[in-house]
């Protein structure tokens, strides 16, 4: 994987991994992920002294289902094509538990073009028990 911006100043690492086409750093913790196959992964790894939360925006037709591995265990988090609502899950032992549908923050911007931008925020407590994020999307409009 290839190593996108360092963790110079406590900011975390991103590093790039299949299906993702491009990123965008716009500061230490806020990513933009820009994938035309539709599904991939990325890999996050927060310096020891991050105590911040990381925002990642998604270009995408539509955000089927993005899985979120963590220190403090797994999330699984969807959008409805139709209607944009956010469903998010927390995994423990194989079963999934229905979380609030805003434990994580997020916003879907809409656009002409196509692709839309889901944007997820991991809070600073999610971050702060992680070692490394590991991100997995599936666009439900893949190519």
């Amino acid at each position: 994987m290839l190593v996108l911006s360092s963790a110079l100043n406590g900011q975390p690492w991103f590093q790039k991994g299949k299906g993702c086409d491009s990123i965008i750093t716009e500061d230490g913790e806020e990513f933009e992920i820009h994938s035309e196959k539709g599904i991939g992964n990325a890999v996050i790894l927060p310096a020891r002294n991050y105590i911040g939360s990381i925002r990642i925006s998604f270009h995408l037709a539509g955000m089927e289902e993005l899985t979120i591995r963590t220190g403090s265990g797994n999330y699984k988090v969807s959008v409805s094509s139709s209607e944009g609502l956010i469903s998010a899950w927390y995994i423990k032992d194989g079963r999934e538990i229905k979380l609030s549908d805003d434990i994580f923050e997020t916003e879907v911007l809409r656009s002409g073009s196509g692709k839309n931008i889901y944007k997820i925020c991991i809070s600073a407590v999610i971050v702060s028990k992680s070692e490394k994020i590991e991100l997995y999307w599936i666009d439900f409009y893949r190519n």
